[in-house]
């Protein structure tokens, strides 16, 4: 993964979301 820069707190949010999704949902 890339390295985490200040400013990037949306990514990041994105992301967490994203994988909790997956984990709910992994399809």
């Amino acid at each position: 993964m890339v390295k985490m820069r200040p400013g990037t707190e949306g990514v990041k949010q994105s992301l967490h979301y994203f994988n909790v999704l997956t984990s709910i949902d992994p399809s």
